[in-house]
């Protein structure tokens, strides 16, 4: 872990432990961009609760992007179908016990199975010709979405 790395989290712990000793919950979204279902999720938010020891509690939410279009127009459409749906939580002790790449993999699959079981509404999907290429705007491709991924590169 490189120096600007171990501070960048260190700040994050600093800033997310009063929160969470309030009482009050922190939420984060672990693909860390709207790009779509295919992007693969961040260890941040992972290594995170495991640094504070706090249960995480992995919530599905899909169709959002139908009512607020990406990227970020001001048009909102109403009587859109969003969903959201909680899944079981991972108890303290499991998030302390477990190294976060594990916890990151572990609810990534969980949910990506969960937003795509047909139960929700569709997720937004990430199309290049659509959605563009961006220089230096990291992210990466599940490897579950191997044709897409060879798109991209």
């Amino acid at each position: 872990m490189s120096i600007r790395q171990r501070r960048t989290s260190s700040l994050r712990c600093t800033r997310a432990s009063p929160i969470l000793s309030s009482g009050e919950s922190l939420v984060v979204f672990p693909q860390g961009r709207i790009l779509g279902i295919e992007i693969d999720f961040k260890l941040g938010p992972f290594a995170l609760a495991r640094a504070l020891g706090h249960p995480i509690l992995p919530v599905a939410v899909t169709g959002g992007h139908r009512v607020w279009e990406h990227p970020f127009t001001p048009r909102l459409r109403y009587g859109e179908r969003a969903s959201l749906q909680v899944l079981p939580p991972i108890a303290a002790d499991l998030v302390r016990a477990c190294r976060a790449e594990d916890l990151r993999c572990e609810v990534q699959r969980r949910l990506k199975a969960t937003a795509l079981s047909g139960g929700m509404p569709p997720p937004r999907r990430f199309v290049p010709g659509r959605d563009g290429y961006w220089d230096g705007y990291d992210f990466k491709i599940v490897p579950a979405f191997s044709d897409l991924a060879e798109e991209v590169a």
